[in-house]
């Protein structure tokens, strides 16, 4: 793409499909490069947007999961089994406070699959409160005087609610900041072509 402007030329083949969600998902800017141009702009925000979503969540687990670690990992060192074939003693012996502790540091590990669909999602949860009722059901993990786990806690929902104010509030003036900034490179690349 270097060379356009200096003798390249580009030619868009657009199937009907990808030209309805451009029409759909971009105001008419009076020319169908901008208009595409702006469309691959906002997928690719979009796209930065998810990436970020997931790393929140990814950052957030990562807090109690450290925790997590640091039980196991204390209780494999301090309660080492000279016989081997016990060592998988701990994970199934059924009662206790102890072993229920246990499995459920081993159990932060485990993904979870949900295989039921919602029917209605008018009522789907926002991100920061899915972030929210994870982090609630994982409180066991993360002490009041911890407080590297709660900087870590708060940055991550900070992150998060910011990211949903700028990014979720408004998606027309997001498309109308990229048409203008996709003009403007227009603009300066048709300018560059007259020089």
């Amino acid at each position: 793409m270097r060379g356009i402007g200096k003798g390249q030329t580009i030619h868009l083949y657009i199937i009907p499909e990808v030209l309805k969600l451009i029409k759909k998902e971009a105001p008419e800017s009076g020319s169908m490069q901008r208009n595409v141009a702006g469309w691959l702009t906002i997928n690719s925000m979009r796209s930065e947007k998810l990436q970020f979503m997931q790393l929140c969540v990814q950052n957030l687990k990562n807090v109690w999961r450290k925790r997590a670690y640091e039980t196991l990992l204390t209780e494999t060192t301090t309660r080492a089994i000279s016989n081997n074939e016990r060592r998988y003693w701990r994970f199934q012996e059924v009662s206790g406070a102890y072993i229920d502790r246990l499995k459920s540091c081993v159990g932060v590990f485990r993904e979870k699959l949900e295989f039921q669909i919602a029917t209605d999602l008018s009522n789907s949860p926002t991100f920061e409160a899915s972030l929210q009722t994870a982090l609630a059901e994982n409180k066991q993990f993360i002490k009041p005087e911890d407080k590297a786990a709660q900087n870590d806690v708060q940055t991550v929902l900070t992150l998060a609610r910011g990211m949903c104010l700028s990014l979720c509030s408004s998606n027309l003036l997001l498309f109308s900041f990229v048409l203008c900034f996709v003009c403007l490179y227009c603009a300066v690349s048709v300018f560059r072509l007259r020089l």
